[in-house]
This record gives structure tokens, sequence and C-alpha cells, in this order.
């Protein structure tokens, strides 16, 4: 072996220490004194403990001759000590751990073992010793000891304490080849002793402050990413500003890769990545996956169930996970692993975003350095800070968008009610003139026939007929506005009674065309009905039937100045039709859009071509706007449908349909339906193709 030529031929026989009693020569003194000057004043400026000791021992070494100095210092448990510092060989200190069996610095002493060392650091007081076992046992054998001691030509082993405010933190440990030692040279070790103390001392004290000036450091630098957070997203009350603002605003530190906001879509299950921090991170994803905010996250698929994300959500609690593919799905799994190395992600931490008792989304941290449970509560705490401040800044920004829409709605409205009042002020006037019309001619034929009566005392057939005539004219057309009030005022109450029932439509057509035989006769106009000789019978209300038939045929009278109206009438398979169409005005876009809404009127004017409006030819059919809405509105009530094929000046052709009467039974319904503005192209088609067409 070895080491075998550094074995003792018989067990040594060790003596007590012996301390003499000499003078020291002048020499020596000196050396002794250049050595404790040597160590203040290299002590003086060491602020670091591990320097200090290492300081402390190369000195012992050089200017005073001691070998294998070695000082040991209590652990945090008090309970404790292990050794700091040693100045020994390598090839002996390879021996020692060889005995051992494990490094000197991994040796744990107990103030209960009973060695040299615990009896220094207990008493406080210092030892001595010719017998290497009394200091290491029970750590290293006697046989162990023995090799080592022999092997290093120990003579005096000298343990003093070390001390801070009279309570011992370790002790220093000292070998000699000489069996003998000197008052002198106990005196000095004390004195090297107690300098030791205060530089530990010191060297502690300045540690511990260095600590605190770090922890305060920390503190500014997180109260100020907190304030710069703070302050930069409350100058927007836009959300997704305000989101991709906060993930700038957090710092890229020590600890924080970057971050990303997520938006929780209820109804499509998917949160989505709305912002994301400008990092490393985000760059080495983009030449992977592209945008990052395209990234969406499934809440209901399997793959996704691990996510922190979907977790967080989920269970409204901080959910982390140490890798990157939990949370960045679209990323393939070697990609993800090869980015996490590349950028020292070491966890991805979800925290939810809680708004009135609801979750909205979440806020995404992408942690280096250290895995999320690693990290200090202080971080943790910062982070969950970090996150409500984003909470409030959105929360804001949402109520703030939801304020704008409320106040916007309550805009429209009001202009919607200031509208409406207005229409209906119109609607009076035109409703008190159209009233007054009708009541005023019935009144004045009935005087005529009066004044005639008493005059003559008799009339002829003729005149008599004439006043009657136009007294029953205009008590119809009275009758025909009190009617159609009537069904508008139904339709805005949501609310109509139908009767169905088997309807000769040709029966329904010709009455419509007898309603208006008087204003026909008045503008000339040509009437054209073609019907076929088979009946057609439908399946529809017959009042109802008739108002939609008398609405659009009187309309179409209104806006024809000349020419003429044709009517046509006709069946298929599965609906009775009828096609009224003129060559009066037509309609435009615009008009075609707001045509049959209620108290709407197409312009009352056709255009002369040459840009001028004034010189534009008027036209004042009348009416008070109510007949197309209840026309359209009964369509949509009955389920028919009407096509309006129309163009300026080259007139209107309005085509409606209504299922056919197949023997289904007489019935009679209370229709309830949605009197708002909604969608009309499920019943109402402009300039559409009609699916059916009349015979030849």
């Amino acid at each position: 072996m070895i080491f075998d030529f550094l074995k003792p031929s018989k067990k040594p026989a060790f003596t007590a220490p012996e301390i003499v009693n000499k003078e020291v020569d002048a020499s020596t003194l000196k050396l002794q004194l250049e050595a404790v000057q040597a160590v203040s004043h290299q002590l003086i400026n060491q602020t670091d403990l591990d320097e200090t000791l290492d300081t402390v021992v190369k000195v012992l070494v050089k200017k005073l001759n001691y070998i294998n100095p070695s000082i040991y210092i209590l652990n945090d448990d008090k309970k404790t000590f292990s050794v700091k510092k040693v100045d020994v060989a390598k090839l002996f200190l390879s021996m020692a751990e060889k005995i051992i069996g494990k490094s000197i610095y991994d040796v744990k002493f107990s103030l209960e073992d009973e060695n040299l060392l615990s009896k220094t650091i207990t008493s406080g007081k210092l030892q001595l010793s010719r017998d290497l076992n009394e200091l290491l046992a029970p750590h290293i054998s006697k046989t162990g000891a023995n090799i080592l001691q022999t092997s290093l030509g120990l003579g005096l082993i000298i343990v003093t304490p070390v001390n801070i405010e009279s309570q011992p933190i370790g002790c220093l440990v000292l070998t000699k080849h000489e069996t003998e030692i000197t008052e002198a040279e106990l005196q000095l070790i004390s004195t090297f002793s107690d300098q030791i103390s205060i530089a530990i001392y010191n060297a502690r004290s300045f540690d511990e402050k260095k600590k605190q000036l770090a922890s305060i450091e920390e503190q500014n630098y997180d109260l100020a990413s907190l304030f710069n957070l703070t302050s930069q997203i409350s100058k927007s009350l836009d959300p997704q500003t305000v989101s991709q603002t906060a993930v700038d605003s957090l710092p890229q530190s020590d600890f924080l890769l970057g971050s990303a906001i997520l938006k929780l879509d209820e109804q499509a299950k998917v949160a989505k990545v709305i912002a994301s921090t400008s990092s490393q991170l985000k760059d080495q994803v983009l030449k992977i996956a592209g945008s990052v905010n395209a990234f969406e996250t499934k809440l209901d698929s399997p793959e996704t169930q691990n996510s922190p994300v979907v977790q967080a959500i989920k269970k409204r609690e901080v959910v982390h996970q140490n890798d990157l593919r939990g949370m960045l799905t679209p990323l393939p799994e070697r990609a993800a692993d090869l980015v996490a190395r590349i950028v020292d992600l070491k966890s991805v931490v979800a925290y939810p975003i809680v708004s009135r008792d609801k979750v909205t989304g979440a806020v995404v941290y992408f942690l280096k350095g250290k895995k999320y449970e690693e990290l200090a509560e202080n971080k943790k705490q910062l982070l969950t800070t970090y996150t409500l401040q984003i909470t409030i800044a959105l929360e804001n920004a949402n109520l703030y968008a939801e304020s704008q829409t409320i106040q916007q709605n309550l805009q429209d409205a009001l202009y919607q009610l200031k509208e409406a009042r207005r229409q209906e002020r119109d609607m009076i006037d035109v409703m008190g003139h159209e009233l007054r019309t009708p009541i005023s001619i019935v009144r004045n034929a009935l005087v005529m026939v009066e004044k005639q009566f008493e005059k003559e005392k008799m009339m002829s057939p003729v005149e008599l007929h004439k006043y009657l005539d136009m007294a029953l004219e205009s008590t119809r057309r009275e009758i025909t506005l009190i009617e159609t009030l009537l069904s508008a005022t139904k339709v805005d109450a949501s609310r109509m009674q139908l009767y169905y029932t088997k309807v000769d439509l040709k029966d329904v057509v010709h009455d419509g065309i007898e309603g208006q035989r008087v204003e026909v006769g008045k503008k000339d106009l040509q009437i054209v009905h073609v019907s076929p000789d088979e009946e057609i019978t439908v399946y529809a209300d017959r009042t109802r039937i008739q108002e939609v038939m008398d609405n659009l045929y009187s309309n179409a009278v209104k806006y024809t100045p000349k020419g003429k109206i044709e009517i046509k009438v006709w069946k298929d398979a599965q609906f009775g039709w009828v096609e009224i169409s003129d060559n009066g005005l037509g309609i435009s876009a615009e008009d075609l859009q707001n045509l049959g809404k209620k108290f709407f009127r197409a312009k009352q004017y056709i255009e002369n071509g040459n840009g001028n409006e004034d010189d534009n030819m008027v036209i004042r059919p009348g009416g008070t706007g109510l007949g197309l809405y209840v026309a359209f509105n009964l369509i949509r009530i009955m389920g028919c449908k009407l096509y309006i094929n129309t163009a300026p000046e080259k007139g209107s052709v309005f085509t409606f349909c209504t299922p056919l009467y197949t023997g289904q039974p007489e019935k009679q319904i209370d229709q309830t339906f949605d009197s708002s503005e909604q969608d009309r192209k499920d019943h109402i088609l402009l300039n559409q193709q009609v699916p059916s067409q009349p015979p030849s």
C-alpha cells in the first residue's frame, strides 16, 4: 500500500503536553509581533468571511510556523459545527479523507461529542493534547488518528476558542512538531484568537448589512416595478392596450423571463393570448410557431387538461408547471424542450383573472433560473400583486367600455325616442288630415243632398247616385284608415288574433281592385288583371290577407302618376301568388332599406335629371306611412313571403305568396311575435328572383 511506510511499528505512547516557562528571545518575539501586525493589517480591510478565515490560516503558517491550522465554526442549528478553513498539504488531506471516508468539509461534529473541539467550544477554554484521536473522535478511528499523526509529525495540538461577545462561535486548531509550548506562545495564540473573533464578527456584521442592503434594494426594485406597472396601465381605458402595456411594463428580471395575458371566451370555451412580452422566449417561439398571439388553449380538449392555464381557470387558483409543453400547446414537444433550454425556462405559472366573481382570463408568468416552488415568498407575493393590479386595470377598462356602450345605447334610444315622438306628431297631423278629409266629403255630399232635396223636394237618380258614391267612397276610405291604425297598434303590442280558414285568393284580389276604383278613375290609370279560370284557395286569415292586398295595391296606385298597373294571380304546388307591377316612380336603394318601417314614406317626387331638386316633379300621394308597416308585419306573422323588385323611375313589382288550402282545419289563435325592427331577410326579399312565375 502507498501509505504503509507511514504506519508506526508500534502504538505510540502519548504523554501529557508540557507548558514550559522560559523567556522568549528577541528574534522570536520580533517574529511574533510581526505576525500579529501582519494579521491585523490584512484583516482590517477584510469584509468577506471566507477571505478572513483564509488570511488567518495562511499568516499562521507563514509567520509563526504553526502547521495544519484549521478553523471550525458553529452551524446555524447551534448544536453542530464543521470545519470552514484548513491549510494542509493536499497529499495528507487526501489521506485523511480516505481514512474518514468523506470530505472533511462534509463532517458534522456535535457539541455532545467527546473530543477537544466540543470541549473547547462548550467550555470556552484553551485545550492542549498530544493525541490526534482526542481531537477528531468519534469520526476517525484511533488507528487512523495514529497514522495521520505519525505521518504529519505532530507533536502538540492546540485548540483555542473563538468567541463573539463572550459567546462561543467556534474554535481555532493549531499543531506543531514540538511537544512543548511556552506561556508566551499561549498568550500569542489567545491574541490571534481574539483577532479572529473580531474579524469574524466584522465579516458577519458586514455580510448581514450587505444582505439587508440587498434586501432593501430588492424591495425598492420590486416597488419601482409595481409603481411602473400601475402608472403605465392606468394611462389607457382600452382593454387591449391595457393588456399589452401590462406585459411590456413588467420587468424582465433575474427570475422573470416574460408574461402573457389570455382572455377567456366562455361560449367558445377557449382562452386566447391577447398580449405577450417581447422577450427572448417570444423570439424563440416565433421562430418555430409563428404568432404567439394566435395561440389558443381549448378548455375542453383532452390534450390541454394539464395546462396550467386550464387548471387555473377551472380551479380559480395559482397553478404552475415546470415545463413549457403544458402552456404553449401548438409547439411540438421537442421544440418546447429546446426553447426551454435555450432561455433557461424553469416554470410556467398561471394566475386566474377574477373579476366580479367571474373568471375572465389568466396572467401567465415564465420563470427562469428557479422553479416556482424554489421562489422566495416575497417574489410569489410580488407576482400575486402584479396580477391583482392587472385585474383591476382590466376591470376598469371593461367597465369603461361597458359604460361607453351603455351610453351609446342610451343615446341611440334617446334619438329613437325623439324620432318616434316626431314621427308620431307627424302621424297625428297626417292622420288628422287623412281622417278629416273623408268625413268632410261625406258631410258635404249629405249637405248637397239635403239642400237639393229642400230646394226641389226631389232629386234625380243620377245626382243622388253621384252624392251617395262620394259618401260611400269616403266612408270606405275612413274605415280603411281606422283599420290600418288599429292593425298598426296591434303590431306594436306584439299580439294579434288570427283566424285561419279557406280563402278565395282571386276574390281577395278582386276586392282590392274594387277598393281603389275611384282613385284609379281619378288618375285614368290602365288596370290589367290577369287571373286563371281555375279556383285558387289559400289557408290564411281573410281579413289580414285582404289588408296585405289592399295596402300593396293602394301603394302602387299612389306612386304611379300615369300609365298602367298589372295584377297577376296564379298558383304552384305549394303557394298562391299575387304580383302587382307598375310603371310608377320606383324606389331608390336607400328608401328600399327603410320601406315598411313605421311612418316611413318614400320620396314623393320624380327627379328631372338636371341635378336641380327644385325642378323635380313633385308627387304628393299622401298616406300615413302605416300601410306597408302593417302589410310587412302581417306577411311575417302569417308565414308568407314578399318579393320586391324595383329601381328609380322604372316602376316596382311586389309579389307575395301564401300557403295553399289543402284541407287544413279552421283555427283561431292569438299570435305573439317580436315587434322590434329585426332582420327581414327571411320574409322580405329585395331585388331577388321570384321562384314561381305565372303561366304565360
